[in-house]
């Protein structure tokens, strides 16, 4: 996912196994939110808080979650 930033080009990531733990947190728990996503994926998202918004908007895309209200997504 690039990212331009004061000219210069960034390239942000979310490996594998991150998604499948946002993944398995969205199953199990029903939800995926911001406040858990900084505590348990440190990594992530001192990579790029945004990933969390990118997770939750491509689990949403392909139709297992919801947009429940700002820092929420829920099972679908």
């Amino acid at each position: 996912m690039p990212n331009h930033t004061g000219g210069t080009r960034h390239r942000k990531t979310v490996t594998e196994s991150e998604w499948a733990e946002a993944y398995q947190r969205l199953v199990e728990e029903g939800e995926f939110t911001r406040a858990w996503f900084r505590e348990a994926m440190v990594d992530c998202n001192a990579n790029g808080p945004r990933n969390f918004t990118t997770i939750g908007g491509v689990f949403k895309l392909i139709g297992i979650a919801e947009y429940a209200f700002p820092g929420t997504y829920t099972k679908a």
